[in-house]
Formats: structure tokens, sequence, C-alpha cells
């Protein structure tokens, strides 16, 4: 597989959790955790989840599997697994009803708000 977009946790406290396409995110520390997967390469497409970052001032850089998420525009960045990849970080999403709905994580417990499944990364 192909890398398309390269990804990003926040560590600092201004980002903390939030996976982002941007290493200095909200002007703060990130690691990266891989990349997501080339269009090219996301066959079967129910073996895929499309990846999307925004870019609009409500979601700027912020990763999410929401093609609207916060109501703004976002752009796709490419596709993670479903099945684990060697090498590769699971990414989860918010769903709790506070700010965190949609934002990628690598946490459980994002924020307070439950997350749930959203794909792998590949290294």
């Amino acid at each position: 597989m192909h890398q398309k977009t390269e990804l990003f946790l926040g560590v600092d406290p201004v980002n903390n959790g939030m996976v982002s396409n941007y290493y200095r995110h909200l002007g703060g520390n990130t690691v990266s955790i891989g990349w997501t997967i080339d269009d090219a390469d996301a066959v079967p497409r129910e073996n895929f989840r499309r990846c999307y970052a925004g870019d609009d001032t409500v979601n700027n850089k912020v990763v999410s599997p929401n093609f609207n998420h916060r109501g703004g525009s976002t752009k796709s960045i490419g596709f993670l697994s479903i099945a684990p990849v060697l090498g590769g970080t699971e990414v989860l999403s918010g769903i709790g009803p506070g700010g965190t709905n949609g934002d990628a994580t690598t946490s459980q417990l994002f924020q307070g708000q439950p997350t749930e499944f959203f794909g792998y990364t590949i290294p």
C-alpha cells in the first residue's frame, strides 16, 4: 500500500490527543502516527474508511471520518484500513455529545467523551 497523507497526534495541552494532518496543529507539538492509504490502494472499498481533514475555520487540520465535520468544509486525505496493519496505529473518533464529536484521536476516552473505531494507519 502507498502512503498518502501523514497523520500527527497532538502531545501538548493545546492539542493533546487530537489527530491532525499538520505537524504543528494549533501551534503545539505532535508525533507522527503513520499515514493514510492512497485512494488507488483502498480496494475493495468496504475494507477501508475515507479520511477527511478540515480546511475551514471551525475544523482546520482536524482529521475526521465526517465529510461535514463541525459544519465546515473538508478535503479527502486518503483512507484508513479496517483491518489491523502491522506497524500501524489504531485511530478512533469521538462520538460524545461534547465538542469532540467526529474528532479523530487515539484515546479510548477523548476529553472525557466516548469514542468509536475509525481505522488503522499504515507506517
